[in-house]
């Protein structure tokens, strides 16, 4: 006589048991089998058998591996047991409980109530939209320090609200990054659905539970406000899920699928050289969208939270990929429109404008932690106050806006021209120059939207800079490329001074500026191309 424990593995547990039995003399099979098990947990059948036997699933109920039994759904399944004398055929009943956790309320951002007519003038009495459990409420928000809570709200996202009467005093994002913190248990994971039943469901090859109440909705984001909507996701689907403190599916978001950001450069946070500045400058561009008021904060006075962090924002590349050729920095329509037509920035996130990309760019050369002073300012006035308030480097209005004061330009050059500020990555043999810049060129589509890019300032495209940007953006800058040609400037717009604090900064190539250890200053741009990309 022999005593075999069998394991059934797929997710059961027991709550009783029955015997079965046969006797024939010395040859017998007793099996004692469960009434009822639940889906999702393990328990132990007890067989007394006088030989070897086997189990044969009689149904779709269970899957049977030698001896491990998986439940594969619920309901009545039965099992037979057998010897080569004797037979056993048992019943059970497979069942699910939902597990269950604590559950906290959570709220999508909608928008500002009555976009594109409220003023910046009346902000501190501005309302705001979010939907919770497929319901759409308004609030006021509490002014926090310098508008904290204000610079952490973004269309489409997912939060955690503190309320007291109509009044929100306190949020908190719900995402993998937090400004100036890193939430040290994700309380959101997005990826693409690779499995998903009535129990759970499978993303980044790892799964979760779903609570009784789980929900299903789909985000919605457009120019004057985003929306939510009930949905029915499938495999394949983009989605954001919410998860409880025990990391059950609390609620399922759908959403437009973005790319994951490879960066063609790797810049160092912090690290003052020449090199590192215009890589710095280079990881921005191509996934950048040209925002008016990107990267200022949302009060339209400063640097954004996002000016003031180390590296490329998720919601840059983000905003990005849902966007197209089509995308229009400045619809006609102030209520359907990312441009701020009343003077704050509610998509101060989603992108940057020119003196939000120069700003980020310097923050991440001169600092290596986030949330400390920023650089962003009127474009008009930077490449003086990098000199003379920072002290940086030097500062002059001594060239002419041709060609033969853009042969004075030197690498690295910062220039702020009659509403604008770039980047000048060197002067070629012909005059023309290579620049770096956020500005709203046109895509292949006809519709002023573009960002950070590179580009080039010459009298035509047979210019030796716009082959060199050219070669680069369709080499190195493809998805871009497929949506925006290479731009090409003039000397009379971009080197002129329309302004009294226009001018051209340029660094001390010493520990006062940035160092130049491969020797950037002396090359041209072809040469200072292949640094910066490794080649």
């Amino acid at each position: 006589m022999k005593k075999i424990v069998v394991l059934f593995i797929l997710f059961i547990s027991l709550f009783a048991f029955t015997a079965c039995k046969i006797d024939i003399n010395e040859s017998h099979l007793y099996v004692n089998g469960p009434d009822e098990v639940q889906l999702s947990e393990e328990f132990e059948v007890e067989v007394d058998a006088s030989e070897d036997y086997k189990i044969t699933a009689l149904d779709d109920t269970f899957k049977v591996d030698g001896n491990k039994i998986t439940a594969l759904k619920e309901g009545k399944g039965k099992l037979l047991f057998e010897t080569s004398d004797n037979n056993v055929e048992i019943e059970i009943n497979v069942v699910y409980t939902y597990p269950t956790d604590e559950i906290k309320a959570e709220y999508v951002y909608l928008g500002i109530v009555n976009y594109g007519s409220v003023k910046n003038t009346d902000l501190d009495n501005f309302q705001y939209r979010f939907s919770s459990n497929g319901e759409m409420s308004t609030y006021s928000l509490k002014k926090v320090g310098n508008y904290e809570l204000h610079n952490q709200l973004e269309e489409g996202k997912i939060y955690h609200l503190e309320i007291e009467g109509s009044a929100i005093t306190s949020l908190e994002k719900l995402d993998n990054l937090i400004p100036f913190e890193k939430i040290k248990k994700s309380s959101c994971i997005e990826g693409i659905i690779e499995n998903i039943d009535k129990y759970q469901i499978t993303i980044n090859s790892k799964s979760y539970f779903l609570l009784e109440n789980t929900k299903q909705y789909k985000i919605n984001k457009a120019a004057g406000g985003a929306t939510l909507t009930s949905d029915e996701v499938k495999v394949g689907d983009n989605v954001v899920i919410t998860l409880t403190e025990k990391g059950y599916c609390q609620n399922i978001y759908k959403e437009k699928a973005t790319k994951q950001l490879e960066l063609v450069v790797n810049p160092t946070p912090g690290e003052r050289t020449l090199t590192n500045f215009f890589k710095t400058a280079f990881s921005a561009v191509g996934h950048a969208l040209y925002v008016y008021g990107g990267n200022w904060d949302f009060q339209d006075v400063g640097s954004s939270n996002y000016a003031r962090s180390i590296g490329v924002s998720d919601s840059w590349v983000e905003f990005f990929y849902e966007q197209d050729e089509y995308y229009n920095y400045k619809n006609t329509s102030a209520a359907t429109s990312y441009y701020p037509f009343g003077a704050f920035n509610e998509y101060y996130y989603a992108g940057v404008d020119c003196s939000g990309y120069v700003g980020w760019v310097m923050y991440n050369v001169l600092n290596t932690e986030n949330g400390n002073e920023g650089f962003v300012m009127g474009s008009n006035k930077m490449a003086k106050t990098f000199a003379e308030t920072y002290k940086l480097g030097t500062y002059t209005k001594d060239y002419q806006a041709t060609i033969d004061g853009a042969k004075t330009f030197k690498v690295g050059d910062i220039v702020s021209c009659s509403g604008h500020v770039w980047i000048c990555l060197g002067a070629c043999s012909d005059g023309s120059l290579v620049i770096l810049h956020s500005t709203p060129s046109t895509s292949k589509a006809g519709i002023a939207g573009g960002g950070a890019q590179l580009g080039a300032i010459g009298n035509s495209e047979s210019c030796e800079a716009f082959k060199l940007a050219d070669a680069y953006n369709k080499k190195y800058f493809k998805d871009w490329a497929d949506r925006y040609p290479t731009s090409l400037k003039s000397y009379s717009v971009y080197l002129a001074q329309g302004n009294s604090n226009n001018g051209k900064f340029s660094w001390y190539l010493n520990e006062n500026g940035v160092q130049d250890p491969d020797g950037l200053s002396e090359k041209t741009p072809a040469e200072i191309l292949k640094v910066i990309f490794g080649e």
